[in-house]
């Protein structure tokens, strides 16, 4: 075996381990956001293209790992969830806790959750229609917030 399919193989293992990481902590959201799910589709397009060039690139079963690993993974990132979980705030599988979010600020004016996500502020966009729902599910959770109004 090459060194160069051993090193591809190992980070193949490493992408799926944390994927798998990030999916379990996408199936903790109790309210998904629903917006950009419109474009949703497109990074699984890139994995199967990647799937593909490896299919063709390859030879014997790396050909089939390379195949099937980048499959595997845009199904899985096709999966992943944003939204409000009992423990934080998820994006793409990614949780930051209410504790560590720091002030929460609801907006009716962009309907969307501003936040501290790692020293830096993130913003969470959902519908419409889903304000009263994050509000309530906030307001249920002790999370400290600002409410602004719609202008």
């Amino acid at each position: 075996m090459e060194i160069q399919n051993l090193i591809l193989y190992v980070f193949d293992a490493v992408i799926f381990l944390v994927f798998t990481r990030m999916l379990m902590v996408s199936n903790t959201v109790k309210i998904e956001t629903k917006v950009g799910n419109k474009m949703k589709w497109l990074i699984p397009v890139f994995f199967f293209a990647v799937a593909v060039i490896g299919f063709v690139r390859y030879e014997g079963i790396f050909r089939i790992v390379q195949f099937i690993v980048p499959i595997v993974l845009g199904v899985m990132y096709y999966f992943m969830k944003s939204g409000l979980s009992d423990e934080g705030i998820v994006m793409m599988g990614n949780l930051t806790k209410f504790s560590k979010a720091g002030q929460v600020t609801l907006s009716r004016n962009d309907n969307s959750i501003y936040f501290k996500q790692n020293k830096m502020t993130s913003a969470l966009f959902f519908e419409e229609d889903q304000f009263d729902d994050v509000r309530d599910f906030l307001k249920k959770h002790s999370v400290k917030s600002d409410y602004l109004r719609k202008i």
